[in-house]
């Protein structure tokens, strides 16, 4: 299997901070990319969230099936999940409320976002901001890796994602060889443990 490109935690803090800072004539390229690095979510869901999807009361998003425009649309599981808001993305959940329309992201006239322009602002972004380029599924992968690194459990990791198993989760999860290094700098057979 190849290696999948993903960002680490540095590289994702550069990304938003360098998205942030950009001009995009109203849309919310910075809030939708903000919201799958911090949510895990995959673009389609993203672009598909309604601003009855956002639970704020209990931090709650809901990925769900739902009727947008006359039309059905379904997650790619078919299950309903729910998603933490975490803190760092409150603020833009919040100003993103109370924008015109039905969805949280929406392009300039108000429709919902394509998925193929999302990916053409993210590696923009990304070459601008002088990191790597990565794919917008790289960073759900990001969000795995970067969790799992940051001692969030795999089970809780694996609900978030809407895995329906450990395995799946575990192939999203890529531990950064340095994060290696540190974590087993101190590993010796030698020496007693101090309690």
């Amino acid at each position: 299997m190849p290696l999948v490109e993903h960002l680490n935690a540095g590289e994702a803090a550069t990304l938003l901070s360098f998205m942030k800072g950009q001009d995009y004539r109203g849309v919310s390229y910075y809030e939708i990319i903000a919201a799958i690095l911090y949510c895990g979510m995959r673009v389609n869901e993203a672009v598909h969230l309604t601003k009855k999807d956002v639970l704020w009361e209990k931090g709650l998003l809901v990925i769900c099936e739902k009727m947008i425009n006359g039309q059905v649309w379904r997650p790619k599981t078919k299950a309903t999940r729910f998603v933490p808001i975490p803190q760092a993305l409150r603020p833009i959940i919040a100003e993103r409320m109370k924008t015109q329309g039905e969805l949280l992201f929406a392009n300039s006239k108000g429709h919902m976002m394509n998925d193929r322009t999302i990916l053409i602002k993210l590696k923009d972004a990304c070459s601008k901001a002088g990191i790597k380029s990565v794919h917008t599924h790289s960073l759900r992968h990001t969000f795995t890796s970067v969790s799992s690194e940051g001692n969030i459990p795999e089970v809780v990791i694996q609900e978030v994602l809407g895995h329906k198993s450990a395995d799946m989760t575990r192939r999203y999860r890529h531990m950064r060889p340095d994060y290696l290094v540190d974590r087993f700098n101190s590993f010796d057979y030698g020496k007693k443990k101090e309690v």
